[in-house]
């Protein structure tokens, strides 16, 4: 039997500053959360997954939450990713690739290895 998995990592990290409890808290359902502590006291949290996965509303929803800390911050962060690794623990040729999720304040792209393969194709 084979294990198939998407893990993922937001990046950047999300200074504490920008992010609000309950938003940690959502995401938190998805992602697992360090905390790393800066020189002056802050915190700046890294979300990531050893096994991702949200259906179109709960992700709809992270969209939201990492588009809002964005405006929050001013500037100070330009945008979110979230890029992710698939992988199998059979070799089935459509079990690997990678994912995108670029998140800025106005627009959400979504692009794998796939869509990628797809236009060098053509």
């Amino acid at each position: 039997m084979s294990y198939s998995c998407l893990q993922v990592t937001v990046q950047p990290e999300i200074p504490s500053a920008f992010i609000k409890e309950e938003e940690i808290e959502v995401l938190k359902q998805h992602f697992s959360c360090e905390g790393h502590s800066e020189p002056d006291g802050s915190v700046r949290y890294y979300f990531y997954s050893e096994e991702y996965f949200a259906d179109e509303e709960e992700e709809d929803e992270m969209i939201g939450i990492f588009r809002n800390v964005i405006k929050r911050s001013n500037g100070t962060l330009n945008y979110v990713y979230v890029h992710g690794a698939s992988h199998c623990t059979k070799m089935y040729a459509d079990a690997f690739g990678g994912s995108l999720i670029f998140i800025k304040p106005k627009s959400v792209r979504r692009i794998s290895t796939w869509d990628i393969i797809d236009k060098l194709k053509k």
